[in-house]
């Protein structure tokens, strides 16, 4: 995103040659529950002579390999990666790029059409469907004829001029067994905020209204989600706050990532803390139902399900907190990694499912030898989580 771009680029330009970055790793446990989760250390793509890229959304295609689009890609598209990970831990093995592959421009092609986000895979029609944040589009292309076949309906509470700049569609998720999309702005709605999240009040609440669409490719139901509090510093040069990627479990429970970033004017000591929150399979079907009784059947008219309705029932929604991490810069490591797509990864030989988390490096900027570096990073989820 240009937000993002910017800030790294002039992070990196006032930073000394060997500055670098130090992961600190804060495994989250539920108060009530067990550590749900495993964080194992990032493992850089360039050993793997993948190119430095603006990485920002992955889906699995099948037998370890995995579509990843970069929202500044030259064109439309996706490049394709064969990823081995351990069958007992899980850690990244090795990386394979295939190639790019192009898909079917819009006849009237500009500069938004290429800032893909996220990418979702339905195996079973062979659609490969990308969340354009530039247009504020949700478009499914033919994995063999790279031909653009559909689109899901995008309300009026989620068009284009509905949300702040780079803050639209971040994130696309596909649940396989109710075939239900689910998408939302990376940031409150402007109907729902007065301001973008660096510009609001430490109490103001960050509400999403997190969308899900049905087999019409209709916009059905709003699933009220309130973003955990801050914990980085908003007195910074660059903040961001917001919602980068989504995954639908096998069992129905939709994880979440979220993505706090802060730069602060000294540059030194810039910080990206990442969450993965779980929104539990009947919590899901609670809320879809609650939704659907109170939006009826006017989901697109942001007024029927007002701004109070929102900040009212998002506390509601249950959201487990499952596992975070943060990355730092400084002048001793260069660990910094902005984390911006995630997806199911492999099931280990204990049964546990995995989730490999891409970072965004903008495309490796930096300069005097000093470059942001692209991730992996892979998250074994207990299998409390997804059985």
């Amino acid at each position: 995103m240009d937000h993002v771009l910017r800030a790294c680029q002039t992070l990196c330009r006032h930073l000394p040659t060997m500055v670098s970055g130090m992961v600190v790793l804060v495994f989250a446990s539920l108060s009530v529950q067990a550590q749900l989760t495993q964080v194992l250390p990032q493992r850089a793509l360039k050993q793997w002579n993948i190119p430095p890229g603006n990485y920002s959304g992955i889906t699995p295609l099948g037998n370890g390999h995995y579509a990843v689009v970069s929202d500044k890609a030259p064109r439309l598209g996706y490049f394709e990666w064969k990823i081995e990970q351990d069958s007992l831990t899980g850690q990244v093995k090795q990386v394979t790029p295939l190639g790019f592959r192009p898909l079917q421009s819009p006849p009237t092609e500009g500069v938004a059409d290429h800032d893909a986000e996220d990418l979702i895979f339905d195996a079973q029609h062979k659609l490969l469907w990308v969340a354009n944040e530039g247009n504020q589009t949700l478009t499914a292309y033919d994995t063999a004829t790279k031909q653009r076949v559909g689109a899901l309906d995008i309300p009026p509470y989620l068009s284009s001029d509905s949300v702040f700049t780079n803050l639209g569609f971040e994130a696309l998720a596909y649940d396989v067994i109710t075939r239900q999309w689910c998408s939302t702005s990376e940031s409150p709605l402007r109907v729902d905020a007065p301001a973008r999240p660096e510009g609001l009040s430490l109490t103001a609440p960050l509400d999403l209204r997190l969308t899900l669409w049905d087999s019409t490719f209709s916009a059905q139901r709003i699933l009220p989600y309130r973003m955990a509090a801050p914990q980085l510093s908003r007195k910074a040069r660059y903040y961001l706050h917001g919602v980068t990627a989504l995954c639908f479990l096998p069992n129905g429970a939709l994880l979440v990532m979220e993505r706090e970033l802060s730069v602060p004017r000294a540059y030194i000591g810039a910080k990206c803390h990442l969450r993965l929150r779980c929104i539990p399979a009947d919590a899901v079907q609670l809320a879809e139902r609650l939704g659907s009784r109170l939006i009826s059947s006017s989901v697109t008219d942001s007024l029927v399900f007002s701004p109070s309705l929102l900040h009212a029932l998002a506390p509601q929604t249950q959201v487990m907190d499952v596992a975070q991490w943060r990355t730092h810069l400084d002048v001793f490591r260069r660990g910094f990694a902005n984390y911006e797509g995630m997806c199911l990864g492999r099931r280990l030989a204990d049964g546990r499912q995995t989730i490999l988390c891409v970072s965004d490096a903008q495309d490796g900027v930096g300069r005097c030898g000093v470059h942001l570096r692209d991730f992996l990073r892979v998250v074994v989820l207990d299998r409390e989580c997804t059985d």
